[in-house]
């Protein structure tokens, strides 16, 4: 549950941010740590807007929180230009090649 955490933590702290979690497939995200985040905002805040179908989680200080998943080159083209304030890459030594555009860029 410390990844969880750490994500929303990082959201509420900024403002209009991005905390985003990115395993290799949305299926994996769903499962791994999906249910950890509704249960902490349903905990701690209980005004946070959950959306099911895109695995996103709107604060009430305009920051999101997104579980993700990158199974090829053109999922992470989705993340560019979003004001990310933490990315965690689960299992990034699983990952093709091309994690490290998003990495670096």
């Amino acid at each position: 549950m410390g990844d969880a955490a750490y994500l929303i933590k990082v959201a509420l702290e900024k403002p209009r941010a991005v905390s985003l979690y990115l395993t290799l497939s949305r299926n994996n995200a769903k499962k791994l740590i999906w249910p950890e985040l509704k249960v902490i905002c349903a905990k701690y805040i209980p005004e946070a807007r959950v959306n099911e179908s895109d695995l996103s989680i709107s604060l009430p200080n305009g920051s999101f929180v997104y579980a993700s998943g990158a199974a090829t080159r053109v999922d992470i083209e989705k993340f560019r230009g979003l004001p990310l304030a933490i990315c965690i890459i689960d299992e990034v030594q699983s990952f093709p090649s091309y994690i490290k555009e998003l990495i670096d860029e």
